[in-house]
């Protein structure tokens, strides 16, 4: 189990209770997935481009833009990091659309957010 009660392979599996406050304190676990569901799937059904973005956000914005990206429900993984970017998250790109354009059209439209930079994998094996 982790610190705060949850499985330690499920800790972002989880949700605030009360992100429109911005209090984040309290967090609940996601509805629950369906049974044939694994985490950390390499390639989800109907989604072909896996994508790697740093986000650098304006300062003291990091925590909003977070919220904001995890209430779109757009990401694989967010993770918060040190260095020049300020977060780093994993995106499944929908089978048929632009990368460019979807990035643009469901990521950079979040307020706040300064720069980015777009790391685009391929199937090396």
């Amino acid at each position: 189990m982790g610190h705060d009660g949850f499985p330690a392979r499920v800790q972002h599996a989880r949700r605030c209770v009360a992100p429109k406050s911005g209090d984040c304190t309290r967090w609940a676990p996601m509805p629950a997935l369906a049974p044939d569901h694994r985490l950390n799937q390499l390639d989800p059904p109907g989604m072909t481009t896996c994508v790697f973005i740093q986000i650098r956000c304006k300062p003291g914005t990091t925590y909003k833009v977070a919220e904001e990206i995890a209430l779109r429900e757009i990401h694989s993984e967010l993770y918060s990091t040190s260095g020049e970017y300020d977060l780093l998250m994993k995106l499944y790109v929908p089978e048929g659309e632009d990368v460019g354009h979807y990035i643009n059209e469901h990521l950079l439209i979040i307020p706040n957010i300064e720069r980015s930079l777009t790391t685009m994998t391929f199937k090396a094996f």
